[in-house]
Order: C-alpha cells, then sequence, then structure tokens
C-alpha cells in the first residue's frame, strides 16, 4: 500500500539522511555486494526468475542482490558506523517502531532480488529515495497472477506491506527492486509473531499511528 509522505517536519528528517550519506561518501566508491558479476542484472527481476524460486524452499531473504547494506562491516568510516546507529537504533526508537530491517544503498544498476522475507516477518513499512525516478519496486499479485511494477519517482516515497512467517504461506509477500540510477531503502518492521498472535493487533495499531503521523501535513 503507497503511503503518501505530507508531513513535512518527517520528510526533512528523511532528507538529512541523503544529506548526510553524501557528504560522508564525499568522491569515494562503496563496495557493494554482488551475488553475481553481470552487466545484466535486470534479468533477475524476472518472471522466469521468480517462477524459478517459488518452486524451490525458498529461505526468505534474497538471493539476488547487488547492493550495499549501510550495515557492512567493510564500511569502517567512523562516521558511517554512528550514521547507521542513528537510522538503525535511534530513529525506530524515537517513533515506536520495533527495528530496522534494512538501511541500503544501491549503485547504478542496483537490485534487491525476488524474495519473501519469511525469516524476518512483520508489517514493515519502507521509505524508498531514487535520485533520478529510473528504478521501480515491484511484487507478485497472487490473486491475478500478475507482477505489480510501482515506478520509482526522484526524491523519497513510502509503501507498507505484510510479510508473513514461513508458516503463513497465504501471506507470503514475493517482491524485489531494481534501479538504473542511485537508490536508498529503509525498511522499519513492526514485529507481531504472527497473524493469529496476541501481538498481531498492537503492531498494525502501531504501524497504522505512524501511517497517520507520515501522511497528515504538518
Amino acid at each position: 500500500m503507497e503511503i503518501p509522505i505530507k508531513n513535512k517536519s518527517f520528510l526533512k528528517k528523511l532528507d538529512t539522511l541523503i544529506e548526510d550519506f553524501y557528504r560522508i561518501k564525499g568522491n569515494s566508491v562503496l563496495p557493494a555486494i554482488k551475488s553475481v558479476e553481470t552487466d545484466d542484472y535486470e534479468q533477475f527481476i524476472s518472471r522466469e526468475r521468480l517462477d524459478a524460486l517459488m518452486s524451490t524452499d525458498h529461505r526468505g531473504d534474497p538471493v539476488d542482490y547487488h547492493a550495499i547494506p549501510i550495515g557492512d562491516t567493510r564500511l569502517v568510516n567512523k562516521e558511517f558506523i554512528e550514521f547507521y546507529n542513528h537510522w538503525r537504533f535511534d530513529v525506530p526508537a524515537d517513533m515506536g517502531m520495533a527495528t530496522c530491517a534494512l538501511i541500503n544503498h544501491y549503485p547504478e544498476k542496483g537490485l534487491t532480488g525476488w524474495h519473501t522475507n519469511w525469516n524476518a516477518n512483520a508489517y514493515q513499512i519502507l521509505f524508498t529515495w531514487s535520485k533520478t525516478g529510473d528504478g521501480y519496486f515491484c511484487y507478485l499479485d497472487k490473486e491475478k497472477n500478475e507482477i505489480v511494477k510501482i515506478q520509482d519517482k526522484p526524491g523519497w516515497q513510502c509503501r507498507w506491506f505484510y510479510f508473513g512467517r514461513k508458516d503463513e504461506p497465504e501471506h507470503h509477500c514475493w517482491h524485489a527492486c531494481y534501479t538504473e540510477s542511485e537508490r536508498f531503502t529503509l525498511a522499519y518492521k513492526f514485529s507481531n509473531q504472527s497473524k493469529k498472535s496476541e501481538q498481531d493487533l498492537p503492531a498494525q495499531e502501531m504501524r497504522d499511528e505512524l501511517i497517520e503521523e507520515i501522511s497528515t501535513y504538518h
């Protein structure tokens, strides 16, 4: 579900992430993690690749990727460590979120391949920044058995999903992303254990409170 970012103070907070990231990065080239060496990364977002992965006992997290996790231990710059800790721990604590699931920078031709996150199930809110809008997020609409592609736009966008755990296949959400330009993704989660657990309703309420905060003019 798409969430309009109308809260100007919240948007300003997100903008500081991009400003700080590029200030710390400077002219350095960050080490990307790649699953394969190729010039055609977009092939890993194809329907053929999705069908192949769905026919296996998939592990939850992606097996195809070309990205720069900000928590990667190779980023030993002290400022990057402080940057990561702030967005990984301080920001979710201030906003009532359980934890940060992902802080990724994508270089040109960056991707996260098809996966379901069953190994880190939760309600997740994803914030994505794109330098030019030349990228997209996609997911499998299981009812229609079609891939839905959501085009990026320059700047920030936000959406939320529920990613079910391994024994909740009806709530598995196959999703992926690809970008031709630089891209940044933050994923924050509200843990619920499972849809049948006592934690499910509180997790939904916390998610809804944040969605209201993000989508309300301030």
